[in-house]
């Protein structure tokens, strides 16, 4: 798609989109496929915009924009908000002016389709006037009052795959996952704990208890299930609520802009079933830009949720991506990102790096500084911005941060300053035991941090001069600005190249099952952001062998390992794709998918 299309398709600021026009509904009568049928080319501009909703008063996660459409003022809700905070179901989807969304009905909802990045909006207008919804902006937050369902009844059966729980309701209700376990209905808790009273108390008691969230009714489900899975029935409404042993979330592939899938598919691993989503992206889609992003802006220390990295950098997706230090906050692998090195290579581990042009390169890497000082000595670097540590020396830059602090015992630190292209050495210090002494990093220069190596240090005197070149190895990633590393490497010419051993990781490591994160370039060029999570409780996910041939199967002929676990992440829109917020932990850097 050309950029006359992409003008075409976006709804931002000043850009032309392909609009509809307004389908006007009667409170009561639902949107079927055929609601809206015709469209008409005009300027959406978005008037406000925010990134948090107050649902019947409870302040939730969502972004959401109003905009002006043939003298109607629009209302939007961010894809993922309409599936994660309002409790509807994004359909498979290939249209790019319309999602299909599931909600208490056997016909889907067609919500018309605005850009504005980094969001995807989905107007609501119609649907909101149809469900009775009163809105009010409020700053930043959109407040929403709806009509509170009323719980007639609940009906539990047994079945080979575990427990599913049927809530009769007298009208469609609006939903959100609280946790993978709790639920939040808009509905008045004293009526609906009025009602359950005596199936919540006898002996064939409902699997969960019941809390009082601000007068809302909070489910929280004590099954033999590791997440609930929810879905609605029209005619009469139901909620029903899966408590499975293992998951059975449908297969999805959405067409969430020209040039990106976001898309779900369930395989099996020897440890049980496992659910992989992906983004699949076409970088001939030149608009499509990916980076590195990171926890702070001044200093590659630190972490935050891959959430608020995207929110921060205004990417419109991100995958969590290095591996760090959680104590300390320190990385360990390579971030470079626009050129310009903020962490180095360790323990020559895989590393992928790429130029949003065309060029992609997959390979172990080694990034070598090579010093020669004015009094004929030579000194090499294999450290640079990095929590690794090992006897011999590390240099740190203000990509570090402002200070340094000490991470090992008895440094010894030779601050550089740069002046007019020279770089010279202007003080020598000896520290004491780790984290007791901090030293300022020079503007333009940088610190050369000597660990167990005296005698190297006593090379470089105060007023020495020195030359510095630098060495990638494979040479081909030098002139590559954008680098991110993992490990191990997973997949390089179609072959399988894992070699955990070669990469340093330990033998635990290399074959234990947990959730996988995994950025991979398919046979047509296509950039898969790719990652895999246990179905089932007793499943922790999949080996770096099976994380292998899983992305083989995706159509993968390179492939790099990302942190995995409890960093596993992918953001899309305003939440994530691939697991529940609260069961994320925090990440040091991530790879960033942007509209430029």
């Amino acid at each position: 798609m050309g950029l006359r299309a992409w003008q075409w398709f976006l709804g931002g600021m000043g850009s032309v989109a392909l609009g509809f026009g307004p389908a006007v509904l009667m409170p009561g009568i639902g949107i079927g496929s055929q609601a809206i049928a015709d469209s008409t080319s005009l300027n959406t501009q978005i008037q406000t915009r925010g990134g948090q909703i107050r649902l019947n008063g409870q302040t939730v996660r969502g972004a959401w924009a109003q905009w002006n459409e043939n003298g109607s003022l629009r209302l939007g809700i961010e894809s993922m908000s309409v599936e994660k905070t309002l409790g509807m179901t994004l359909q498979n989807s290939t249209n790019l002016g319309q999602q299909a969304v599931t909600w208490f009905g056997d016909t889907p909802y067609q919500l018309p389709i605005r850009f504005a990045a980094p969001y995807r909006y989905l107007d609501v207008t119609a649907l909101a006037a149809a469900q009775q919804w009163q809105v009010r902006v409020n700053g930043n937050i959109l407040e929403l009052t709806t009509p509170k369902a009323q719980v007639l009844g609940v009906r539990q059966a047994q079945q080979p795959w575990g427990t599913r729980l049927v809530f009769d309701l007298d009208r469609p209700v609006l939903w959100q996952k609280v946790s993978p376990t709790k639920l939040r209905l808009q509905s008045d808790y004293g009526a609906v704990a009025q009602r359950l009273n005596a199936q919540l108390t006898g002996s064939s008691r409902l699997p969960f208890t019941l809390g009082n969230s601000n007068g809302l009714t909070e489910l929280t489900f004590n099954g033999n299930t590791s997440e609930i899975q929810v879905s609605t029935l029209g005619g009469p409404n139901r909620l029903v609520v899966d408590l499975r042993r293992q998951s059975a979330a449908p297969n999805r592939t959405v067409q969430w802009l020209p040039g990106m899938q976001w898309r779900q598919e369930n395989f099996t691993a020897n440890s049980g079933p496992v659910r992989v989503t992906w983004l699949e992206l076409d970088p001939a889609q030149r608009q499509l830009q990916l980076r590195p992003i990171t926890a702070a802006s001044n200093t590659i220390v630190g972490l935050e949720p891959l959430l608020i990295q995207a929110d921060n950098s205004q990417a419109i997706a991100a995958i969590n991506a290095g591996f760090f230090n959680r104590n300390n906050q320190y990385p360990l692998g390579i971030v470079q990102t626009n050129g310009s090195l903020l962490s180095g290579p360790i323990l020559n581990r895989g590393a992928v790096a790429w130029d949003n042009r065309g060029r992609w390169e997959f390979d172990r890497l080694q990034v070598q500084e090579d010093f020669v000082a004015s009094n004929g000595e030579r000194l090499s670097v294999d450290l640079i911005n990095t929590g690794y540590v090992k006897a011999g020396v590390a240099r740190y830059d203000r990509a570090w941060g402002n200070r340094y602090t000490t991470i090992a015992d008895n440094e010894i630190i030779l601050t550089v300053t740069a002046t007019g292209g020279r770089e010279q050495v202007t003080r020598q210090d000896t520290a004491g035991t780790v984290g007791q002494n901090s030293y300022e990093i020079p503007q333009g220069g940088y610190l050369l941090v000597f660990r167990s190596f005296r005698t190297g240090a006593a090379k470089f005197p105060v007023g020495t001069t020195l030359t510095r070149t630098q060495r990638f190895n494979p040479s081909s990633f030098a002139s590559l600005p954008n680098i991110i590393g993992g490990g191990p490497l997973l997949l390089k010419n179609g072959q399988v190249v894992l070699n955990g051993q070669a990469e340093q990781f330990s033998r635990a490591f290399n074959i234990q099952s947990a959730s996988r994160s995994a950025i991979a370039r398919t046979a047509n060029n296509r950039i898969l952001l790719v990652t895999l999570h246990g179905a089932a409780e007793e499943t922790a996910g999949a080996t770096l062998a099976e994380w292998a041939n899983i992305l083989r199967r995706l159509g993968a002929v390179d492939a790099l390992n990302l942190d995995g676990g409890g960093s596993t992440a992918l953001a899309i829109g305003a939440n994530l794709g691939d697991r529940h917020p609260t069961t994320a932990g925090r990440v040091n850097n991530g790879i960033g998918l942007f509209l430029e």
